[in-house]
């Protein structure tokens, strides 16, 4: 037998990023890549969260602006981008900043109903967290796209 103890469970890790002053989370395996922003083309006729699209290595993104999206207060500015690993869907979140990582056994998982966008709250070292629905995110993002037009 060998040593194959990398993919065990608790091995998940959660990147922990702020907006607009609150925490939250995804998984690890969601997020492709984080990058700076870069210059965004704009994109007439959507939703007002969407910020424009950007080229990632031959992908166009849509580029969120997941403080309008999610209802908060307008986000100061972009600090980073969070391009997103699903399949069929290309799309990248701006938020505020990158906290850091933390993996799963550092994390206790609690039922939430803060909002439609998160239905787990984690408690972590670092204070309490809202784990992001992403299904939920992507959904939204889809219905203002089919509406076409802002919220």
């Amino acid at each position: 037998m060998g040593n194959d103890t990398a993919t065990t469970a608790g091995s998940r890790q959660y990147l922990i990023f702020s907006l607009c002053g609150l925490s939250y989370a995804l998984d690890l395996k969601q997020v492709a890549e984080v990058c700076d922003p870069p210059q965004l083309s704009p994109v007439p006729l959507v939703p007002g969260y969407c910020e424009g699209v950007l080229n990632i290595h031959g992908e166009i993104f849509a580029v969120i602006n997941l403080a309008q999206l999610l209802g908060l207060s307008e986000s100061s500015r972009t600090g980073k981008l969070l391009v997103l690993n699903s399949e069929g869907v290309a799309l990248a979140l701006a938020v505020d900043s990158v906290v850091r990582i933390l993996p799963e056994a550092d994390i206790t998982r609690h039922d939430s109903d803060v909002s439609r966008f998160s239905a787990i709250e984690l408690k972590t070292p670092i204070g309490t967290v809202q784990l992001l629905d992403l299904a939920a995110v992507i959904r939204e993002v889809e219905e203002g796209f089919k509406s076409g037009g802002g919220h």
